[in-house]
């Protein structure tokens, strides 16, 4: 017995010196994700009630995302415009983290650009942008119901990414985690961080998968869907002709359809209420096959049920694709060059209707 823990001791006091080394180890060559998760984000972000989940904090300025932030004090990026009603044409443009600008200036963004095409003095036409990183479509319609009557807008655009059909909003959890590992003093050892690290990876791609999940969608979501049946052929043979890849195969779900189906069609009764036009605009994801975007047919699908709800439909795919430039700084985000065809785009589409031009 005294052998046996004798080599207990030195097996337990070999790995603690390990243990040790590798903590050192780990600090001298910089490594710390504890710090590299204060990127900046943490000062944006706060929780918001209902389906808006989060929302970006007033007041807020730094650097996350990739750029430099100013969030004004009515809580959204760009130049703050005083509320209530505007005596020209104002224009709120609803998105995710396309529309907000990960990665790039303010100015080089599509709504900043829109406003330099239209009135740069904003005296005439103002936009407004209310993009906020992570958002999907049902965030869009809560955040646009919580500023109509402190912004009542003349035109509603919406940024709509492929992925905005499943939830995608991991800030909150990222919140939530960042406070936990900030309190607690287990994680001042970067080894710990490490594990934990590891495990995170984990756990946000279960996280992903449970929310989107048929049966969780089905449980979150059950009062804000419209039925989908297969009794409708149009949109039967559309689905049955999808990629089984992301973000495609999140159109094959009919409660992820059907949840679609009510965010448009109350874009739809919003507009009609309020007496506002709403332009879905329909940014594509970029991956292609054989030169083809692979996911067209989900641009034809979201078209078809965005004009049933009697929403103009403004499809980006051909804008981009008869452009050899790079135009993507990831599948889901255009760059600078990207950003400038949205604004053309939407732009001209804005100007022909609303503007009279």
């Amino acid at each position: 017995m005294a052998r046996l823990a004798k080599k207990a001791l030195l097996v337990a006091g070999g790995t603690l010196v390990a243990l040790l080394l590798l903590e050192l180890a780990l600090r001298v060559v910089g490594y710390d994700p504890l710090a590299e998760m204060k990127d900046g984000r943490e000062l944006f972000l706060r929780a918001a009630p209902g389906d808006l989940g989060y929302e970006l904090t007033p007041g807020a300025r730094g650097f996350a995302w990739g750029t430099d932030v100013v969030v004004n004090e009515g809580g959204y990026v760009g130049p703050y415009r005083s509320p209530g009603e505007f005596a020209g044409h104002r224009i709120v443009v609803l998105g995710d983290s396309v529309t907000f600008g990960n990665k790039l200036p303010y100015a080089a963004t599509y709504p900043a650009l829109m406003q330099e095409k239209l009135d740069p003095t904003a005296t005439q036409v103002e936009v407004l942008n209310f993009g906020v990183g992570g958002y999907d479509i049902l965030q869009y319609v809560a955040m646009l119901e919580a500023r109509l009557e402190m912004y009542p807008p003349d035109v509603v655009v919406v940024g709509y990414c492929l992925n905005d059909i499943c939830v995608i909003g991991l800030n909150p959890k990222y919140i939530e985690d960042l406070e936990y590992y900030s309190s607690s003093a287990l994680f001042r050892s970067r080894l710990a961080q490490l594990v934990a690290s590891r495990i995170d990876r984990l756990r946000f791609k279960r996280w992903f998968e449970e929310q989107n999940s048929n049966d969780e969608f089905m449980r979150a979501f059950a009062d804000r869907m419209i039925p989908v049946t297969y009794d409708d052929l149009e949109l039967r043979d559309l689905v049955k002709s999808l990629p089984e890849d992301y973000p495609a195969s999140f159109y094959k779900s009919i409660p992820h359809l059907s949840r679609l189906r009510y965010c448009l069609r109350r874009l739809a009764i919003l507009a009609r209420r309020h007496d506002f036009r709403v332009v879905l605009a329909i940014i594509p994801y970029d991956e292609r096959e054989d030169g083809e975007w692979k996911h067209q047919r989900v641009h034809q699908l979201v078209r078809l049920e965005a004009e049933r709800a009697g929403l103009e439909v403004l499809d980006l795919a051909d804008a981009f694709a008869t452009d050899s430039e790079s135009l993507f700084l990831d599948p889901v985000h255009p760059n600078a060059a990207g950003h400038r065809i949205l604004a053309e785009q939407i732009t001209q589409a804005v100007r022909r209707d609303e503007l009279g031009e």
